[in-house]
């Protein structure tokens, strides 16, 4: 699976340059599985976003995102379920993203942990799929708080706070 963990709108020139239409052609050309979203998709506006999130071609998932906006509402989902390959991704993007981005007044964020772990139920109980991953945008010290505070997630797949983590010296964790 080719998993996107969002803010595709920040640092870059070519964003700056080209704008949302050229990266969602981008990340179509590159064949992306599924994206959640970061807190930077919102650096523009909700108008902005939902041009981004109608040229894409590959799902979006966000359990916390509750959207009653005409350009994000159909785009944006809990997760993404491939029973062909025994797999559900659930997405979610930090919480703080209203006080650090440009979120209009139709979209809300709510608790992502409490979020995925109801998508986690919602899952096992209308389907047979054995594996669940949470894709998130929450920052690493939120994914320990949701490792630690749910179950049934075997994977997650996490961005927002650059946290190096590995083997290496200076590395935050495994």
């Amino acid at each position: 699976m080719w998993t996107n963990a969002g803010d595709e709108f920040q640092g870059t020139m070519f964003y700056s340059y080209y704008g949302g239409e050229k990266i969602a052609e981008v990340l179509n050309d590159l064949e992306f599985d599924i994206m959640t979203l970061g807190n930077h998709e919102w650096d523009g506006g909700e108008t902005k976003l939902g041009a981004f999130l109608s040229n894409l071609t590959f799902p979006i998932v966000s359990s916390n995102v509750k959207s009653e906006n005409p350009a994000l509402k159909p785009h944006i989902k809990s997760y993404q379920v491939w029973e062909d390959k025994n797999l559900a991704i659930i997405g979610a993007t930090s919480a703080d993203t209203p006080s650090i981005s440009s979120v209009g007044n139709q979209t809300t964020f709510e608790d992502p942990i409490k979020t995925i772990q109801e998508a986690v139920y919602e899952i096992r109980n209308n389907t047979k799929v054995k594996y669940i991953v949470a894709l998130t945008h929450i920052g690493y010290d939120v994914d320990q708080k949701l490792a630690a505070e749910t179950e049934g997630i075997d994977l997650i797949i996490g961005a927002h706070s650059h946290t190096l983590l590995g083997d290496m010296k200076g590395a935050e964790g495994k």
